[in-house]
Order: structure tokens, then sequence, then C-alpha cells
């Protein structure tokens, strides 16, 4: 019987879920933590900036803000599960980018021979005829 390797790396990609919450609550399903701190912030940045325009289209018809404020969280949550710029998943794209931006973009870095030097050494072009 010939024996082959398993690969452990679906694994590795596979998000964290939790169902307790402490001791005061336990869920009878799993929610990953990604989708449930994406929803929270959501849900919290509706309150602090929409929460009167939400209320006052409450008084056109009272199941809006429900609607509103379960809707676009899950709609979020969504987005960002789906959305992989360059196969990575969205705020592990941002956080990169952030970090080269801060880091090289911003201080305007420049790379000779493998080392990092000034603007000010650089005193020649290169030409390619």
């Amino acid at each position: 019987m010939k024996r082959e390797p398993y690969n452990y790396t679906s694994l590795f990609t596979e998000p964290m879920k939790t169902r307790y919450f402490g001791n005061w609550l336990r869920l009878p399903f799993l929610i990953a933590l990604t989708d449930m701190i994406t929803m929270g912030v959501t849900f919290l940045f509706l309150l602090a900036f929409f929460r009167k325009g939400i209320a006052g289209l409450g008084e056109v018809w009272s199941a809006i803000p429900f609607g509103i404020y379960m809707g676009i969280p899950y709609l979020s949550m969504l987005a960002i599960n789906k959305i992989r710029p360059e196969g990575k998943k969205i705020h592990f794209y941002l956080y990169d980018s952030l970090v080269f931006l801060l880091q090289w973009k911003f201080p305007k870095k420049r790379v000779s021979q493998g080392k990092v030097v000034n603007n000010q050494l650089v005193t020649h072009k290169n030409r390619f005829y």
C-alpha cells in the first residue's frame, strides 16, 4: 500500500470560529470571528453617524431601521468576504498597501544595488542606447 502525505494547508486558511460568548450565551451554530467583527464595526458606524437619518426613515415605515441596521452590516460582511484583490483577503491587502505607502512611497526612498540611498546621492541617470 502506497502512503501519501496529507496536505494541511486548507486547515490554515479556515477562519477562526466561535459559538460561546462568555458564560452567558451559547449559540447552536458557529460564527466566523472576522464576520462578527465586520458586522459589529459596521453596526457601530451606522449608529454613530447615521442614527438620526435612519430614525427619520423609521417614521415613514417602522420596519426600515431594522432592515438597515441588520441588512447593511450583513451585506458589508458578504462584500468583504467576496472581494480578494491580488488573491489576498481584503484586510491583509489594505494592511500591506498601507505599510508600502508609509515605508516606501511617502518617504520617496530609492533602492540602488540592493541598498536604500538618498535622492541627493543619485547623481547620474542610466541611459540605455
